[in-house]
């Protein structure tokens, strides 16, 4: 006969939502949190996902994060943040103007204006990039804070996942022509309130 066998807990975890934000925040156990979590989460992707073809724009960066912890006897989601990454783009103005050099093409002053805005894009990514790791060497230092270094090697992971996307929609013309890239749509899930 086995001796010193222990009961399961699975206890009841109450979620709440963030104010503003749509759903039901119906309880779990433990033991379905994380399917429950990440149920929630995944509709908030999927309403992203709707509001920005509403609007017209191009969902380019998804993410879910579950936070999850020991609860009882079970692994279980305490919490999901869901990120959506968008881009809009800019409606075309049309110019009844006549050029004043007639030896100049309209369309060349198009593509270069094009051609800043995605540099300077670039550059503005590159900027965060480098930011983030120096502050990601900051927390390397500090041994105790090893969340937050986790943290920021994914935003930079994702940062750059996105500078590749925006490079490899230019050389293939996959996105419209005038974009104006913002960061659109972020919302954190519910809380656990145990």
């Amino acid at each position: 006969m086995l001796r010193g066998l222990t009961a399961v807990s699975n206890p009841i975890l109450y979620y709440k939502l963030d104010p503003g934000e749509m759903g039901i925040a119906a309880p779990a156990s433990a033991s379905q949190s994380v399917l429950r979590v990440a149920s929630h989460e995944l509709g908030n992707i999927h309403r992203f996902e709707a509001e920005a073809m509403e609007k017209g724009g191009i969902v380019i960066y998804e993410n879910i994060y579950l936070n999850r912890q020991f609860v009882g006897s079970f692994l279980a989601a305490r919490s999901g943040e869901s990120k959506a990454y968008i881009i809009f783009p800019k409606h075309k103005k049309v110019n009844t103007a006549l050029p004043k050099n007639k030896e100049t093409n309209g369309n060349t002053n198009h593509i270069d204006a094009k051609k800043v805005r995605t540099k300077r894009l670039k550059e503005r990514i590159q900027r965060e990039i480098q930011i983030l790791s120096q502050k990601l060497q900051e927390e390397e230092n500090n041994p105790a804070e090893g969340q937050k270094a986790e943290r920021l090697r994914e935003k930079i992971r994702n940062l750059k996942s996105i500078l590749i996307r925006i490079e490899l929609a230019q050389n293939n013309k996959a996105l419209p022509e005038n974009i104006n890239p913002l960061p659109g749509l972020v919302g954190s899930g519910f809380d656990a309130v145990a």
